[in-house]
């Protein structure tokens, strides 16, 4: 099992930083450890033991992507995996992202607003459908910078909702995809970045919850991985 470094714990809920290349869920389709393999080791879980969502996530109250690095929230209980999950569903949780992206951004500032759904052309990814769920996501521009004679952008990234693979669609959509991202960079922006990043560049910097029991915020950090800094 992967070393997982615990970035906040108490008698209710733990906080880790997921490594990047590590996937949260298990799933048919792959035999590699997991974070619920972590949770389940951790935690002294089954979760076949119970019929609820608390068991059969193994206490992974929120998602991050396999290439996604950063903070990753896990409920010791099913009260506070369900009053965790209550405060992601009503948009409570303060979640910060930074990403490195293609090209250089103008703006300081940038809002998108952009419904997400399914592609209809490929079920696999996601896409701005005019019939799809709302999804905002508030981008801040902290450094343009140049590798190898190619516009870079350094990003803050302040999802308001959190929908499927939203700020990756969300930036693609603005022409700025996420360098290495091997599913909404093109064949030609993956083939030029993956030789230069190790990995889809995107690390959950930060959550800020309201504790289950006190109803204190909390604020859950990790720390910015190495393949960030060697750019940043």
């Amino acid at each position: 099992m992967e070393k997982i470094e615990i970035v906040y714990e108490d008698n209710f809920m733990l906080a880790v930083d997921k490594p990047a290349n590590f996937i949260v869920n298990r799933a048919d389709t792959h035999s590699l450890e997991t974070m619920q393999d972590f949770t389940e080791d951790y935690l002294g879980l089954d979760s076949d033991e119970e019929g609820t969502e608390y068991f059969q996530r193994s206490g992974i109250v929120h998602r991050l992507d396999k290439d996604t690095s950063g903070v990753l929230l896990i409920a010791k209980d099913k009260d506070t995996f369900e009053k965790l999950q209550s405060q992601f569903k009503e948009r409570l949780v303060k979640k910060e992202y930074r990403a490195i992206a293609l090209g250089h951004f103008e703006q300081n500032k940038t809002l998108i607003d952009a419904p997400l759904g399914r592609n209809p052309k490929n079920r696999m990814t996601m896409g701005v459908i005019a019939a799809g769920k709302e999804a905002i996501t508030e981008i801040r521009l902290l450094r343009n910078f140049t590798i190898e004679k190619l516009p870079y952008t350094y990003l803050k990234i302040l999802p308001n909702t959190g929908r499927t693979h939203q700020i990756r669609v969300h930036l693609t959509a603005v022409s700025h995809p996420i360098a290495a991202d091997p599913i909404y960079c093109s064949k030609r922006q993956f083939a030029l970045t993956s030789t230069i990043f190790p990995r889809m560049m995107l690390h959950s910097l930060s959550l800020e919850v309201a504790h289950p029991q006190t109803g204190k915020k909390i604020l859950l950090e990790s720390r910015l991985p190495q393949d960030f800094e060697k750019y940043i």
